[in-house]
């Protein structure tokens, strides 16, 4: 007689053993040359929404995995089209490569790779991009530049003003 709380016990030993065995490098693994999972984008930011398509099979479960920390089990029903879809919704912070392995009881296991980024934060390469050109950029560098020099200039004057003889010629000798 088997208890369940034996089969608990033992599943998820068993489920992480089988997501190991099946997450080794290369972006596609499958069981059965019928069976294919593809996802779309395959790298993309925090916030994005990545579908997965497969035919062949029909998963009953999907392990996400990122990097080298553990998967987490998650019981999908794609439904009984062939081929099927399976998005996953990542947020910001998820940023790494992460493995989709989805899996079919006594059946196919395919495991997909994708990635989440990091949003651009580059100011300067979304100035230079294919936008259409504004001379904006180019009126504020050129402001900024003249106000600096201007004000330099003011400076520098109302400084030499300050100090006592600054215009007078100097002598080696003091009285």
């Amino acid at each position: 007689m088997v208890r369940s709380g034996l089969v608990r016990f033992f599943s998820a030993p068993l489920l992480a053993l089988l997501a190991a065995l099946l997450l080794a490098p290369g972006s596609v693994m499958a069981a059965d040359p019928g069976c294919s999972v593809n996802v779309d984008p395959p790298s993309a930011v925090g916030g994005t929404v990545f579908t997965f398509t497969g035919s062949g099979f029909h998963p009953t479960k999907l392990l996400l995995q990122k990097g080298d920390s553990g998967p987490t089990s998650n019981d999908i029903d794609p439904g009984a089209s062939d081929p099927w879809t399976q998005t996953v919704q990542s947020r910001v912070g998820d940023e790494g490569g992460w493995t989709a392995t989805f899996v079919e009881e006594n059946g196919c296991a395919i495991a997909v790779h994708f990635d989440v980024t990091l949003s651009s934060t580059d100011v300067i390469s979304d100035l230079l991009s294919d936008q259409p050109q504004s001379a904006l950029p180019a009126l504020f560098m050129l402001m900024v530049t003249g106000f600096g020099l201007v004000g330099g200039a003011f400076l520098s004057r109302r400084l030499g003003a300050a100090r006592p003889g600054a215009g007078a010629a100097r002598s080696g000798l003091r009285h």
